[in-house]
């Protein structure tokens, strides 16, 4: 093969790829295989969408499912729902969220733009990625 500074067509097969940004909240495995047979390498990006926390706990199973089943194919990085920021212990059972996210396998924690965007507090005041209370949050994570 002629060597030359960029890949062709031709080249896909054998080139080792990596899609940094995807979201899969399924258990079918066809995506996943289908990567394989491309040689791509997956990373799967959890997301705060809603103040609804069910809906990130669906995220967080579909992804360490599939983290399971296709360890070789696919990453996962995790997030954290807002939806408690008022409740007393929301930096305690963050943490132990985001604990629980590392344990199965998580690499990484996706802070989402409704921090600093859209989320508000009781008072309507909006949250910020510098607010104090996720001080403790991103100092365990720095821990890590």
């Amino acid at each position: 093969m002629e060597k030359t500074g960029y890949y062709t067509m031709d080249d896909f097969e054998w080139v080792d790829k990596i899609d940094t940004h995807i979201h899969v909240f399924a258990n079918r495995k066809s995506f996943v295989e289908q990567a394989k047979k491309d040689n791509f390498r997956l990373l799967n990006i959890m997301v705060d969408l809603s103040n609804e926390k069910e809906l990130i706990k669906e995220q967080y199973n579909y992804c360490f499912a599939q983290k399971r089943a296709h360890p070789e194919q696919f990453e996962v990085v995790s997030s954290f729902s807002l939806e408690d920021w008022d409740h007393p212990n929301f930096v305690e059972n963050t943490l132990v969220w985001l604990d629980k996210s590392f344990d199965h396998g998580a690499i990484g924690v996706k802070v989402w733009k409704n921090v600093g965007m859209d989320f508000r507090d009781k008072d309507n005041h909006l949250i910020r990625v510098d607010d104090p209370k996720l001080d403790a949050i991103f100092n365990h994570l720095a821990s890590k």
